[in-house]
């Protein structure tokens, strides 16, 4: 019974995550981005200003990745970077004014989107769809940490 739960979860898993790629990779190009740079934003949007290092983290991309990812949003004129007067060692990341209006618009449709798949659900009980994923992404973050080492510190409310 354990083994044709996992063979499901692992199937189910896998096809969870294709269709989240789908809907970015379609919901990034209706405003002109790249994934990364939709979940920059959207990161930056819900943290605030960041070093690149923490929001690196966040992303679970390396600093060098991420640093193209800002320079590229900084050239549409989303992001700005500056250095802190006390430690210039490090760069802060923020969201421009236009990059907060977009930032706030693009999370306001997706979370709309995430309301539509919802109601979809079938005598749905909200709570309990959100609190099993709430579950498995801690059961999967246990995991991680005792077989692949630290996770970067995510959290379910990631």
């Amino acid at each position: 019974m354990a083994e044709d739960h996992a063979s499901r979860m692992s199937d189910l898993v896998l096809r969870l995550y294709e269709l989240c790629q789908e809907r970015q990779v379609h919901f990034a190009a209706r405003y002109g981005l790249r994934v990364a740079e939709f979940r920059c934003l959207r990161t930056l949007w819900k943290s605030g200003s960041s070093s690149i290092r923490h929001l690196a983290e966040l992303m679970s991309l390396s600093p060098a990745r991420l640093t193209r990812i800002v320079e590229d949003l900084r050239k549409k004129g989303l992001v700005e970077r500056h250095e802190p007067e006390d430690d210039r060692r490090f760069k802060i990341v923020e969201l421009t004014p236009r990059g907060r209006r977009l930032a706030a618009e693009m999370t306001h449709e997706y979370d709309e989107m995430h309301r539509q798949i919802l109601a979809l659900l079938e005598n749905p009980s909200l709570d309990t769809v959100v609190d099993t994923f709430e579950d498995l992404i801690r059961a999967m973050e246990l995991w991680s940490d005792e077989h692949l080492g630290e996770h970067n510190g995510k959290t379910a409310g990631k």
